[in-house]
């Protein structure tokens, strides 16, 4: 499977990872042969992330649940929030709009960007694109980096 893959094509592959496993060090090493950036996408970062961080695996990025709401932030907001100041590691928000209950404000993306360093948002039509990108390009805060080179 991951043979397949065509690093020119990619940047960043991500490994789901709430259930560790034991190969998912060896498929990061690959993928890093491959010259793509590994990264792990998880539901449970409040538990995964320090996890993952503790063993050692070899990730650049996490991409995990992030809203102000705490929409599918696992096992609860307060745990989520504290993985992704915690982590060294970069971070990319999904669910940034839970599911449809935020609408696409600078507020929220103000939040989501004190802990992220970037987000993906799920977009429909050209018009919820160009709210969203709006709501983005005005938000003026950024995570402060956490000890690694930017």
């Amino acid at each position: 499977m991951l043979e397949d893959i065509q690093p020119e094509i990619i940047a960043i592959h991500a490994m789901f990872c709430d259930a560790l496993d034991e190969r998912i060090g060896r498929w990061a090493r690959k993928i890093r042969e491959m010259g793509a950036s590994p990264a792990a996408a998880t539901h449970i970062p409040g538990e995964t992330i320090p996890e993952i961080d503790n063993i050692g695996y070899d990730f650049d990025f996490y991409l995990a649940p992030l809203n102000p709401v705490g929409y599918a932030m696992l096992p609860d907001f307060e745990s989520t929030l504290r993985a992704l100041e915690n982590t060294e590691k970069g971070i990319i928000a999904i669910k940034p709009l839970a599911a449809g209950k935020l609408t696409p404000k600078k507020e929220v993306f103000d939040f989501i960007f004190m802990y992220a360093d970037a987000v993906s948002v799920g977009i429909t039509s050209e018009e919820e694109m160009k709210e969203t990108y709006s709501a983005t390009s005005r938000s003026t805060v950024r995570r402060r980096s956490v000890g690694r080179e930017r």
